[in-house]
């Protein structure tokens, strides 16, 4: 997908909401709820935002200090909902992952990763996670050509399931007491490259799967 045509041309605001307005036509209705930081301002501060320099995303220098991705980045929202989109037909299916299509798994592998990666580092996506997930996330990674991403996660799946062959090690905490000081430099250092590299997802993601 040609990204170029979802940079934005217009930004319209009332009490409740942003309507943003796309090179191509498309508009996207955010409800400023979801960005506190918006909600709360002054009315009179809120028309005064900037674009970034590559145009997709929006910053209000008046309320907080301007970011080359922007405040609101249209990338992120436009992922954002594709993922719903991807998790409303899991929903659907009554959560049976088997029954989605391949694109559907990719998207809902990479949702979790994220999430997990999120919310407490590799070992939760690991503990929390079934090795179809893990796979569809690794699959995921490697077809939107994020290949630094990809790369770490690879070392982190074969170094937890190198240790979790030992069948003494009978829980996450227990492999991670197994990790020698090499291995834990290896997690840290693999961890570190996903937390760096994540932002980009979004815009490879789309780029590779479209709008729907």
């Amino acid at each position: 997908m040609d990204l170029s045509r979802l940079r934005i041309r217009r930004l319209e605001m009332d009490e409740t909401r942003l309507l943003f307005t796309l090179v191509n036509g498309m508009r996207v209705d955010v409800l400023l709820s979801g960005y506190p930081a918006l909600a709360r301002a002054k009315p009179a501060l809120c028309p005064h935002w900037q674009l970034t320099e590559d145009g997709y995303g929006v910053n209000w220098p008046d309320l907080a200090v301007p970011t080359t991705a922007g405040l609101l980045n249209i990338l992120e929202l436009l992922w954002k909902r594709r993922i719903e989109q991807a998790q409303l037909c899991l929903r659907t299916l009554h959560g049976c992952f088997d029954m989605l299509t391949l694109q559907h798994r990719e998207l809902i592998g990479l949702d979790r990763l994220d999430m997990d990666m999120s919310g407490g580092g590799f070992a939760r996506f690991f503990d929390s996670r079934d090795e179809a997930t893990r796979t569809y996330a690794l699959q995921a990674l490697d077809v939107i050509g994020a290949h630094q991403l990809h790369q770490a996660i690879v070392g982190l799946n074969g170094l937890f399931g190198r240790l979790e062959q030992d069948l003494a090690l009978l829980s996450v905490e227990d492999i991670i007491a197994a990790m020698d000081p090499l291995d834990k430099q290896r997690v840290e250092a693999w961890e570190q490259v996903y937390y760096a590299q994540s932002e980009h997802v979004a815009r490879l993601g789309l780029t590779h799967y479209g709008l729907e």
